[in-house]
């Protein structure tokens, strides 16, 4: 069975890759940027029939959804553009501000400058 789950991951990845998708593999997930959640999603499903010659079921709660619930419209999925993102650091950049401040204490307490 880990077989079978590596060689669906190495398989979602490669095509990822031939449609220059960045693709993150972290144990048993993947992580991609937010507009090509749609993309991932496809390229599992499309592994998983390859593999397993089944179509995946999920469950939520107790209903099902079928696959055509899970998989994302890749049309009126929206890509994150750079400015978009410049916007998303501004609005969260005062949760960090006290993270900042104190690693300037620690490493004035340890005698470090911000190059060590």
């Amino acid at each position: 069975m880990q077989k079978l789950d590596s060689n669906i991951a190495e398989e979602v990845m490669i095509d990822l890759y031939a449609q220059d998708i960045v693709v993150l593999p972290i144990h048993d997930s993947f992580i991609v940027r937010k507009g090509d959640e749609g993309y991932l999603k496809s390229a599992m499903n499309r592994a998983f029939q390859k593999h397993v010659d089944a179509i995946p079921g999920l469950k939520s709660d107790t209903q099902d959804i079928s696959l055509d619930d899970w998989l994302l419209d890749i049309k009126n999925d929206r890509v994150l553009s750079g400015s978009d993102m410049v916007s998303i650091i501004n609005d969260g950049i005062g949760e960090y501000i006290m993270f900042e401040t104190r690693q300037s204490q620690w490493r004035a307490a340890k005698g470090l400058s911000g190059l060590d």
